[in-house]
């Protein structure tokens, strides 16, 4: 076996255009292996467990390229990277590119947001750049100063503008989506949230019940905390109340600092409209004094069953429950020892959420993003008990594609989790929608089918598809590929999640009737 590795210098790229290139590389005859990556530690951390280190890309810094190539001969290798170094630079010039945000500006003077997806730390430049151009922004980057988040998202509301992000992970406005999202109906609810997967689960859910919604504006993740003071969040909620159109305003975000959120009610109830808030993390009963326009729910799909009812949609009846008698049949195939459920999440917030149900049931949940602090893992790529792992966390996503881009690193999780003895539920999120994997069940079900090998026995996969019919994976197609692996389908995550403590409970806890 022959390994060839070649650094660039400074010379970065696109994590979605690497992993392209990485697998067109692989496709070649003779490749074993083929990946072209920054040289983050998260990367260098993969290219070690895959037998591809070399002291090269040890010393190799963040900004620089390590394009490795595992072959059966030495001639193969040399054919793959020169063919990964063509695949790099083609189209490049193709390519519509300017020079400056002042030129794009020129060729397209309608423009009036600007998305921007580039390291952490070249992201305040470009963005107070653009919001002086009385553009808004949608920073798509993560690994920002907290400090250049504030600054900039006090100039933004200075200026009437919204400064989406850091971390915004999803925005629709008109049908059109920002980031990672999904094909939703127009109709008259509107959403704002610090959690681009929650963000997501509400919206497919309302869309499934036949309702529709006017926009999704995201925040980023810290715009609720004390730091930032919900800067985006308020200035977003401005916009829906004072729009026509919406009729009824859902707030989503992954624990919020309990004053802000407050303040963010205060706001939302002060247009007169419903309003539905669902702070993962925090207890309804803290907010007591929201005004009677206004309703805290606890789980994202209640969030959704909500802001329908608000419009006089009928509640939801739900998909037939998966036959529990199909559940049960597995549950009592599990051994007296395999009594911990592992969660493996592309969403954030669906990690979150699932921890929380978990642990009201079963008792304390691991994981690298707790909903307790004395709850983290020690480290993040071992699990120990129940735990629920956000694999797209920064320390994942650093220099590489998001997991709902490229679910390599959840495929391997899923595959190691099975070698566990004691593991006998394997809970997950399958998202869909633009942005995401163009066909992620079949990913998922490849390393389903290499976890049983590992498994030596009975073990149970639950998942929640978040999607839409129109969403350009199929929906329906998604969910007959995972079912034909045996994987409970559910409506929801955190019916997912009450499926998975039915089954670890073995059956003391039920799951309701609706999913």
């Amino acid at each position: 076996m022959v390994l060839k590795v070649k650094i660039f210098k400074s010379r970065y790229y696109d994590s979605v255009k690497l992993l392209n290139v990485s697998k067109e590389t692989s496709k070649l005859e003779g490749i074993e292996a083929a990946f072209l990556v920054m040289a983050t530690d998260a990367n260098k951390n993969l290219l070690k467990s895959l037998n591809l280190m070399t002291d090269e890309v040890s010393k190799a810094g963040n900004d620089d390229l390590v394009i490795a190539v595992k072959s059966t001969d030495e001639t193969q290798a040399d054919k793959a990277m020169n063919f990964a170094e063509r695949m790099l630079l083609a189209g490049e010039e193709e390519n519509v590119k300017f020079e400056s945000l002042e030129e794009a500006l020129f060729k397209i003077q309608d423009a009036n947001i600007v998305m921007i997806s580039t390291p952490g730390r070249y992201v305040f430049d470009i963005a107070k750049k653009a919001l002086e151009h009385n553009l808004n922004v949608f920073i798509f980057s993560d690994n920002v100063p907290l400090g250049d988040e504030i600054e900039l998202k006090k100039f933004a509301s200075s200026r009437g503008l919204l400064c989406m992000g850091p971390g915004c992970g999803t925005s629709i406005f008109y049908g059109k989506v920002l980031g990672f999202g999904n094909v939703i109906k127009e109709g008259n609810i509107g959403i704002v949230g610090a959690s681009g997967t929650g963000i997501q689960e509400i919206s497919v859910l309302i869309d499934r019940h036949g309702g529709g919604i006017t926009s999704a504006i995201g925040t980023g993740s810290n715009d609720l905390t004390k730091d930032v003071g919900g800067l985006t969040t308020k200035l977003a909620l401005k916009l829906l109340g004072e729009d026509d159109t919406t009729k009824v305003i859902v707030v989503v975000a992954k624990l919020p600092d309990v004053f802000v959120a407050q303040e963010v009610l205060r706001t939302a109830s002060s247009y007169g409209k419903p309003v539905v808030a669902c702070f993962l993390g925090l207890k309804k009963e803290t907010f007591i004094e929201t005004g009677d326009n206004v309703i805290v729910v606890d789980t994202l799909e209640d969030a959704a069953n909500y802001a329908l009812k608000s419009v006089g949609m009928p509640p939801p009846k739900g998909l037939p429950l998966p036959a529990l008698e199909e559940v049960n049949t597995k549950m009592k195939k599990l051994r007296d020892q395999q009594i911990y459920i592992r969660g493996i999440f592309s969403g954030g917030s669906l990690c979150y959420e699932s921890q929380l149900i978990i642990s009201k049931y079963l008792g304390r949940v691991f994981s690298n993003s707790p909903i307790r602090a004395d709850w983290k893992l020690e480290d993040p790529m071992k699990s120990k008990e129940h735990t629920c792992v956000d694999m797209g966390a920064e320390e994942f996503t650093e220099g590489r594609a998001h997991p709902m881009i490229d679910p390599t690193l959840v495929k391997e999780r899923i595959i190691e989790e099975c070698k566990d003895p004691n593991v006998g539920v394997i809970l997950f999120d399958t998202i869909l929608g633009y942005g995401c994997h163009r066909d992620p069940a079949s990913e998922l079900c490849e390393a389903i089918r290499a976890g049983k090998v590992h498994a030596g026995g009975e073990v149970i996969f639950v998942t929640s598809v978040c999607g839409t019919e129109k969403d350009p994976q199929g929906y329906k197609y998604q969910i007959d590929l995972l079912k034909e692996q045996g994987v409970i389908v559910a409506n929801s995550n955190a019916m997912a999640t009450m499926l998975a403590v039915h089954v670890i409970s073995r059956g003391r806890v039920g799951v309701g009737v609706n999913q």
